[in-house]
This record gives C-alpha cells, sequence and structure tokens, in this order.
C-alpha cells in the first residue's frame, strides 16, 4: 500500500488514499486514478470523480468532480455541483487547452514522465512506482500554437 495523494486543480478535486502497489507490476496514473473512483465514487456522486477519453482522430480529454461546495484551498467559497474542465482549443487554432499531469514524490521533486530512449510517456501508458507521500497532479494548461 502506499499513501498516494490526487489533485485536479481547476475542479476543486484533492484526495489522500491508501492504494494497493505491487512494486514488481508498478500502475500507471490511469490505473491508479481507477482506484481513486472505485474509492470515492465517480462523479454521480458528490465527492466523486471520472474521467473520459476519446477515442476519435483527435482525441480530447475531461475530467469531472462532483464537488460538494465549500471553502477551495485559495480561501474562495465555490458552491456544490457538477465542475468538469476538458481540452479544447480556441476558435481560432491559436490556443490549444490540454491536460497535463505530474508526479512528485514524497521530497516534492517532480518525477521523470519520460523514459529513456522512449520519449514522454502518457497516463495511460506511464507506470510509476508510487510510494507514500507521492501525489499525481492535473492542471488543464493553454499552449500558444501559432502567434
Amino acid at each position: 500500500m502506499a499513501r498516494i495523494t490526487l489533485e485536479i486543480v481547476g475542479i476543486y478535486f484533492s484526495s489522500t488514499q491508501n492504494i494497493a502497489i505491487d512494486p514488481a507490476n508498478p500502475p500507471t496514473v490511469a490505473e491508479v486514478m481507477n482506484e481513486f473512483i472505485d474509492i470515492v465514487g465517480t462523479s454521480n456522486q458528490v465527492g466523486g470523480f471520472d474521467y473520459m477519453t476519446s477515442p476519435s482522430s483527435n482525441p480530447m480529454f475531461m475530467i469531472q468532480h462532483n464537488y460538494p461546495g465549500g471553502v477551495t484551498r485559495s480561501g474562495n467559497r465555490r458552491v456544490a455541483g457538477l465542475y468538469s474542465l476538458q481540452e479544447t482549443s480556441s476558435e481560432d487554432g491559436k490556443i490549444a487547452y490540454a491536460w497535463q499531469y505530474y508526479i512528485v514524490d514524497a521530497t516534492g521533486a517532480r518525477v521523470s514522465r519520460t523514459n529513456p530512449g522512449e520519449g514522454f510517456s502518457s497516463f495511460q501508458q506511464a507506470r510509476f512506482a508510487f510510494d507514500d507521500d507521492w501525489r499525481i497532479i492535473w492542471r488543464l494548461v493553454g499552449i500558444v500554437r501559432r502567434p
């Protein structure tokens, strides 16, 4: 078991759970997220979350959280409800909004998502030997494609 925190910035999700980790077969980020869903529930339940990917030629990724309402980490009050963010592009195509994940170990150092010789690994492929007090952080970021 490893105590892992999952944070999804912008939709007010943060949870720490004990997740079963097999060091001989480390899980992917997606597998850890699925374990969180098994514990906290889907977005049909207050406090739950889920994510969706589209298998199209232009894949999109959306995460949603059924926020119970209250004060956020920044001190702002938010009402209860379903909060969601998804990857998209601006109408003129200049800006793409994409989800990025970060893995942070117990010391606060970022763990590389790039396997030597393989390049960047998606959350559905990258395997990590998660340990106590590691965090998975998701952020929706804007990327300027052209001026």
